[in-house]
């Protein structure tokens, strides 16, 4: 990024009204740590999901994967009942 782009966006910053000027850094790391894991937390669940939906999966043969994902939902399973 040249100078000019720099200043540019800082202008547009500046006039934005929906930007606000702010010292506060740490409400702002709060802020973008909150975020980080309410995204951890979103990427955990679909992933949750996503084995589950693979261990219902029916198939005539049984995958040896398939076993693996099973034991893995099973072990999920076993830690959220503790919670």
């Amino acid at each position: 990024m040249n100078l000019w782009t720099f200043i540019e966006v800082l202008v547009v910053f500046q006039i934005d009204p929906r930007y606000e000027i702010t010292s506060d850094v740490r409400g702002q790391i709060k802020f973008l740590e909150e975020l980080d894991k309410a995204e951890q937390k979103r990427h955990e669940e679909v992933e949750r999901e996503i084995l589950l939906r693979a261990a219902k999966s029916r198939s005539k043969t049984e995958d040896p994967e398939q076993a693996k994902l099973k034991a893995k939902v099973k072990k999920l399973e076993i830690v959220e009942a503790e919670n």
